[in-house]
């Protein structure tokens, strides 16, 4: 469920108009209005060119949270590498087929 209150709230922290805003997505401004209060959904294209003119991630504007995943060096490492063994297999296993003709 989409917290249309934050729309709004993050465009005037923004100091931008609603008319200004609605130019820049390509919405009339009674649209851009039923987003911010509830009354209309804006599509996934809409969210993301929100999120580039408020500079917030889409999360953001749908949640009021941003969703930020860390990983430890040490995962990131056993990542790659898991990453660079599947790699190796699918390549032999595709050069293998390969000459199977």
């Amino acid at each position: 469920m989409m917290n249309y209150k934050n729309l709004k709230e993050i465009r005037k922290r923004e100091n931008l108009s609603a008319k200004e805003v609605s130019n820049r997505i390509g919405v009339s401004y009674n649209t851009l209005m039923n987003y911010e209060s509830g009354l209309r959904e804006p599509s996934i294209d809409t969210l993301l060119n929100l999120s580039k003119i408020y500079k917030v991630s889409i999360d953001y504007l749908i949640s009021g949270q941003e969703f930020n995943i860390t990983f430890k060096n040490e995962e990131i490492e056993s990542f790659l590498k898991i990453s660079n063994f599947l790699l190796n297999v699918f390549l032999n296993l595709n050069t293998k087929l390969s000459f199977k003709e």
